[in-house]
Order: structure tokens, then sequence, then C-alpha cells
């Protein structure tokens, strides 16, 4: 039976990518949700005609095989010591125990054992729904953890999207950055640019543990802004919830990353992803130094990677 004939509207769609430079075959699913609000108002059957396309002519849009053949696996090695092992603004501390106070455990590893709940508050958070579902699968196939949105009870990781972070922090969501800051000051400190925990007023997150179990991350805040162009807030969306998980280093010697900020990546780069199932493979254990895990990272990155 001769197949049927695809519309062209997903057609033309994927020939304006092709024709800015967007190589359909390294885009994730949020990426290409977004260009597909960008480019183009696609209706449901369209949307689903896309997706078909991307089967039919340019392969997966997120295949498992991605390789930046200029990369080696000594540069990825490095990118994920780095993104793991360090904290932004060393000394300040990067996670905070349930109680508010720093703990300083910077150099070891720190991960998610169990499965994450993600919620979303603020403001028109509703919007951001398709992004943040389509990246919570792509870390959820990362990780290998159950990653879900939940929309409403007890969460894991709560996602605030704002445009006057101080007013919320302060105001409607106090109580929530208390389990993170020690008070109403630490909260000022940091909406207002200040490198308390290594975070910034563009957007941020910081994860918590308990004291007893410092490496055992259990609950985490993301913080969006609405108040910047979709490009910065889908760019937020996928980098924070990343770093949540236990990759919470941001620096310029992390390339090529989503996790260097004078870098222009608003996706996972090959490195980033690899960092992130470097991280989450069974034996990566909670608490480990650098010096314990990096033979088994090159072992990772071996079976991962070879020949790289």
């Amino acid at each position: 039976m001769p197949r049927k004939r695809i519309s062209t509207e997903p057609e033309l769609l994927i020939l304006q990518m092709k024709a800015v430079g967007i190589n359909l075959n390294t885009v994730s699913w949020g990426r290409l949700l977004f260009l597909i609000q960008h480019f183009k108002n696609l209706s449901p059957i369209g949307l689903k005609q896309l997706l078909l396309v991307c089967g039919l002519v340019v392969g997966s849009c997120f295949p498992s095989d991605l390789r930046d053949e200029e990369l080696t696996n000594e540069q990825i090695l490095k990118n994920f010591e780095a993104a793991a092992f360090r904290v932004e603004n060393e000394g300040q501390g990067g996670y905070v125990a349930r109680d508010g106070t720093d703990l300083d455990f910077e150099w070891r590893l720190s991960k998610w054992m169990k499965p994450i709940r993600v919620g979303l508050a603020g403001k028109n958070w509703e919007k951001y729904i398709p992004w943040v579902d389509a990246h919570l699968s792509d870390l959820e196939r990362l990780t290998g953890l159950a990653i879900k949105r939940v929309p409403g009870g007890k969460v894991s990781i709560a996602v605030m999207l704002s445009d006057d972070f101080l007013g919320d922090a302060l105001g409607q969501y106090r109580s929530l950055f208390l389990k993170f800051y020690n008070d109403d000051a630490a909260i000022e400190k940091s909406m207002n640019g200040g490198n308390e925990y290594g975070v910034t007023t563009l957007c941020f997150a910081v994860s918590s543990a308990k004291k007893e179990n410092p490496n055992r991350l259990i609950i985490g805040l993301v913080m969006i802004p609405i108040n910047r162009s979709d490009e910065i807030v889908y760019q937020c969306i996928i980098e924070e919830l990343t770093q949540a998980l236990g990759l919470p280093n941001d620096a310029d010697d992390i390339d090529p990353s989503i996790f260097n900020d004078n870098s222009s990546y608003v996706d996972l780069t090959e490195s980033d992803q690899i960092s992130v199932r470097m991280l989450y493979d069974p034996r990566m254990k909670p608490g480990m130094t650098w010096s314990e895990a990096e033979p088994i990272a090159r072992e990772i990155l071996r079976e991962l990677r070879p020949g790289g």
C-alpha cells in the first residue's frame, strides 16, 4: 500500500530550521518544542506529523549516539570533575542542610537516590509545562531515575517561575526558601546578587540534604525568571533542573557545556549528557571524593564512548 503523503506543514518547518543552521540530529525534545513554538504555531495534527517526519526523514531527533568528534574523553572527564566536584564560588557552599546550615562537601559526589517529583509554581507556569516535561523525560533517560512533574502534593524539586525573585522569596514562598536559607537577610543577599550560596539573580538551583546523609540529595529549589526572553527561560529550565541533580558548578573551564555561563549553549551538550550519565551510574556512590571516583569515571567513559 502506498504511504499516505505527509502534509507540507511540518516539512516546511524542518526546512526553516535547517535554513538557519539547526541540526535536527542533535536537538533535544525540549528544544524541538521550543523551536516549534517560535518558528511556527503548528496545529496538533501538524505536531504529530512533524514527529513522524523526524522519524521518516531525519532519523531520531534525540539520538543516543550523538557524538562530537572533536571532543575528547579527557575533556569530558575534566568537565565532569569540575561540574560534580566543585561548587560556584568555592568556599561559600553550594548545598545547604534543611535547617539552612552550610554543608561543606563540595569535593564529594552528591546525587539523588530516590524518584524525584517536580512541581511548578509561580506566574504563568502552565505555559512552560511542555519544556519542563520534555526535559524531565530527557533527564529520566539519562539518570535511570523516575523523574516526573506532579500537579500537586509533596514535591522533591520546586520550580519557581517569577518576575520578582525577592518579592516572592520574602512573600508567599518564604516558608519554602527558609528550607534553604538561614533567615530573611540571607534570602535578600542572594536575591540581590550576593554569593552566599553561589547563586545569581538570573536563574539558579540549590539542593539540600540532611546532615546525617549530606551527599544524598532530598529536596531542591529552582528559580526561573519569566521577565526575560523565552530563549533565556528555556536555557534556565534546561541548565538549572540538570544542576539540581548534583552537577552544581558553573565555570568557564567547563567546555563545551551549558554550565559555562560564557557559552551560547541552550541545550545539554554531549559532554553534559555524559556527565549526567556518569553521575547516575550505580558505580558512583554518594560521598565519593574525586580520587575515589576518577578511576570509575574513566571506566564508565570508556564504555559510553570507546576510542574517544
